[in-house]
């Protein structure tokens, strides 16, 4: 089981549809699983819509009744590299959060057309 009965939670939320539907579904299951949750949200400040989405995160995580938690990088990462540097940053601060709150699991929502993007900007770019 990914997700046990009692377990202190780290619900990774973007504010997109996945990730905002992935947390309403833990929501839903906390009172009959025991649940402890904790929304974590990054901002990592690259576009104009970076505020906006922070807010939302910030705004549905208090109407829930979810703690929220919001990570900023220290300093900009460079525009080469990018995904993978802040994919690492996203893992190490996920990890941190669940060791601060004494949490089992970290959760985040992915959809089925995510590969797909992955795979057709790697073409696009010439990786493989």
């Amino acid at each position: 089981d990914i997700v046990r009965h009692g377990d202190k939670v780290v619900v990774c939320v973007s504010g997109g549809v996945d990730s905002v539907a992935l947390l309403h579904l833990m929501v839903e299951l906390r009172e009959e699983w025991a649940l402890d949750l904790h929304v974590l949200h990054f901002n990592h400040g690259k576009r104009a819509e970076s505020e906006e989405e922070e807010a939302f995160v910030k705004d549905l995580g208090a109407r829930l009744g979810v703690e929220t938690h919001v990570r900023h990088p220290a300093e900009a990462f460079d525009s080469v590299g990018f995904q993978a540097k802040a994919r690492a940053w996203r893992r190490d601060e996920a990890e941190r959060l669940l060791d601060a709150v004494a949490g089992r699991v970290i959760l985040q929502g992915h959809h089925a057309d995510d590969q797909t993007e992955t795979i057709l900007m790697k073409l696009m770019r010439g990786c493989h």
